[in-house]
């Protein structure tokens, strides 16, 4: 009803230069950082002592109960077929996973997408084309890992790369699961 509401006021009185506030986008991030948390939170559940998403440092951050902590960020993409932003998601998810690297007892760090080609490269598309992939840095394809190793250099960032866990479990099909 809001939707109609704008449009018909841009329409009846022709209001230039409204601004959209439509939250669709980031309606579907926050419902996948929530969804990516549950998955995250069930694949942990033997350690999980403490789930936020939105957390101080990271989006999904989940504290064992050893007091370990795992520190995740979860990139989304509206289209699954939209590869445009793909790399500059890699890009700032690493950088927010270096900083977290830097906390004490950060355990593990994990960057999370529903994208089907998470580095925009047609040649490793097919690794991450089932529901949910798994992977270490260290079983990503090799030029996967050489993107990752281009980018922390670029960049600076200096975390290890070893400390990245499950380095894209990615949900591509997150909203076709039926929990009815």
């Amino acid at each position: 009803m809001i939707g109609y509401n704008l449009y018909t006021i841009k329409e009846n009185y022709k209001v230039d230069n409204m601004k959209s506030s439509n939250a669709s986008s980031s309606a579907f991030g926050w419902d996948f950082q929530s969804n990516a948390a549950i998955v995250l939170m069930l694949k942990n559940i033997e350690r999980a002592a403490k789930v936020k998403v939105e957390g101080k440092t990271e989006d999904i951050e989940i504290t064992f109960s050893d007091g370990k902590i795992l520190m995740s960020q979860a990139k989304s993409v509206g289209r699954p077929d939209d590869f445009t932003n793909v790399k500059r998601n890699l890009v700032k998810g690493l950088g927010t996973l270096n900083n977290a690297a830097k906390i004490n007892d950060v355990e593990q760090l994990i960057f999370i997408t529903n994208s089907p080609n998470p580095f925009n490269d047609i040649t490793t598309m097919y690794n991450f084309s089932s529901p949910f992939n798994f992977a270490t840095y260290s079983e990503l394809p090799e030029n996967c890992q050489q993107v990752i190793t281009e980018i922390c250099i670029d960049k600076g960032y200096d975390f290890h790369k070893e400390n990245l866990t499950d380095f894209f479990e990615t949900l591509s099909k997150i909203d076709d699961i039926n929990v009815d």
